[in-house]
């Protein structure tokens, strides 16, 4: 890292041109999206009321801290984010407690997702979920509010309660994820809960337990008996190749791992080249008189591969591809989650920092929310790729949850 100074470190004209380029000359807050371009006073001019404004302080003692960067990335294109002249001034109130980094690279990068999707003649309301709300459960002693980033991740030992957050969001579109939450709690710790989201206006969908044994439904304050949100979901379950199979069929096993019919499957297969990311660059089935098989062309592996001649960081490789073009194709229409529960899959710090740099970029329109056991992570490093990190501490039902988690290396 380079020397930082104690001056204030400004963006170059030609960084704040490309960001407002990138931003569609939009403000980038998803309640907001102002043009920020126009005519000036006379036909000779335009006028411009957006700013570049920094994500990471452009000195020591402003709002959200300069993260450790040197003066190169504090000045750098990925540290800024285009709003209008209100929201800058406004997310740099109260030290940017309301406005962490990670917020900010969310929106950012939820916006020019919406911008490229316009700019290729696909116009679609911004989806977004904002938060969760948890006002009682068996997990915390009191209500929560947890703001969700394009990438959020909760980190934590096992039974703190993280896959039980994820199930909680999931719940607002299928509430077969409240199903181990039926029996068992006083009253005091039943499942209420609350989930925003934006569609692009602000609505509310509340699921609670506390009258009776199945879920009560509410959007907006008006019951609606089954969930109504249109939010969509993708939850890859683990992968397990089933033994003594007579007759192996890769379809039907990774339909079910990612909870998709196989026409589905088949069809993302397709999309692959054209809209997926460089990791796999073509998948496609075959049938024979043993089986019917899955072929892929992965990075870093010969290609024409077996799917079941991969290693097991190959196969998630491959299930994550398919994953992300489905999210993304749904985030088209849909307030959208990718939801990467604990023990589903194998994650590290490499692994969420490879997949956070291409999940953050605006050809996945989606969010997605991670879930680990603690290990050895760079925060940092994680931070930087855009992930929203909450530690969850304790035990139930006195978990508390940290979001200051400034440590290096946990």
């Amino acid at each position: 890292m380079g020397k930082m100074s104690s001056d204030r470190i400004n963006f170059k004209d030609k960084t704040r041109d490309l960001i407002a380029r990138r931003a569609g000359y939009r403000c980038s807050l998803p309640s907001c999206t102002r043009l920020t371009v126009g005519p000036g006073m006379d036909p000779e001019h335009s006028k411009c009321t957006g700013r570049a404004a920094h994500i990471y302080s452009a000195s020591a003692g402003g709002p959200r801290g300069t993260g450790g960067l040197s003066e190169g990335e504090i000045r750098s294109s990925a540290n800024a984010i285009w709003l209008c002249a209100d929201h800058a001034d406004l997310v740099d109130k109260n030290r940017g407690v309301d406005y962490p980094p990670s917020l900010l690279l969310s929106y950012k990068s939820l916006h020019e997702a919406r911008i490229a999707r316009e700019l290729g003649g696909v116009y679609t309301a911004l989806g977004w979920v904002n938060s969760l709300k948890v006002h009682s459960s068996p997990l915390f002693s009191e209500s929560v509010h947890i703001d969700l980033g394009k990438l959020t991740l909760f980190i934590g030992e096992n039974g703190v309660g993280k896959s039980a957050l994820c199930d909680w969001l999931a719940s607002a579109a299928d509430s077969r994820h409240l199903e181990r939450w039926e029996h068992g709690y006083s009253e005091q710790n039943r499942v209420s809960v609350e989930v925003h989201y934006l569609d692009p206006q602000p609505h509310s969908a509340k699921i609670s337990f506390l009258s009776q044994d199945y879920p009560r439904y509410e959007l907006d304050g008006k019951v609606t008996n089954v969930p109504t949100a249109p939010l969509k979901l993708i939850i890859p379950r683990e992968l397990r190749f089933p033994h003594g199979e007579d007759k192996p069929n890769d379809l039907e096993l990774i339909s079910t791992v990612l909870g998709l019919h196989h026409y589905e499957v088949l069809a993302l297969c397709e999309a692959i080249p054209s809209t997926g990311s460089d990791n796999v660059t073509r998948a496609w089935f075959q049938e024979d008189e043993d089986g019917y098989f899955l072929y892929a062309d992965v990075k870093g592996t010969n290609p024409g591969l077996p799917f079941r001649g991969l290693s097991g960081s190959e196969c998630v490789r491959v299930l994550m591809e398919l994953a992300m073009i489905a999210a993304s194709k749904q985030a088209e229409t849909k307030p959208t989650l990718l939801i990467l529960d604990a023990g589903a899959w194998s994650l590290d710090t490499d692994w969420l920092k490879h997949y956070g740099e291409i999940l953050a970029s605006p050809n996945f329109g989606f969010q997605t929310v991670a879930s680990i056991p603690t290990r050895s992570l760079n925060l940092d490093e994680l931070r930087w790729a855009g992930w929203k990190v909450i530690r969850l501490e304790g035990q139930p039902p006195n978990v508390t949850l940290n979001f200051d988690v400034r440590a290096e290396t946990e």
